[in-house]
């Protein structure tokens, strides 16, 4: 993989986080929102999603609204998800190669597992 390529793909999950972040914050569940509420909250949450995506075919706009759904729908119901917000947890998607490596071998080692190349 080029190095811009990597780094464009870096901005983009790094943008996805920041997204995902603020349509925790649109769309979270207040307990007594009426079902359409709730909806028009989901679509919100959807929709930054996939502003953020920027161009993309109708399928790739299909999985990303089904993977954004399937996340917004777990903040509106308040679900443990959202620890991975608050956390310094970081997708190895915002990694370069290298980093991802390094943090698998890293992660192995310290179960105690061999990981393999």
């Amino acid at each position: 993989m080029s190095a811009n390529i990597e780094n464009e793909r870096i901005i983009g999950a790094l943008a996805c986080m920041d997204t995902l972040r603020k349509a925790r914050s649109v769309t979270k569940g207040k307990g007594g929102d009426s079902i359409a509420r709730s909806f028009e909250k989901l679509d919100a949450g959807i929709e930054l999603v996939l502003g953020t995506a920027g161009n993309v075919s109708p399928r790739a706009a299909g999985v990303l609204r089904t993977l954004a759904e399937i996340v917004i729908d777990q903040f509106q119901n308040g679900c443990d998800i959202e620890s991975t917000f608050d956390s310094t947890w970081t997708p190895t998607s915002t990694m370069t190669a290298e980093e991802v490596a390094f943090y698998r071998a890293e992660f192995a080692a310290e179960s105690g597992e061999t990981q393999a190349a």
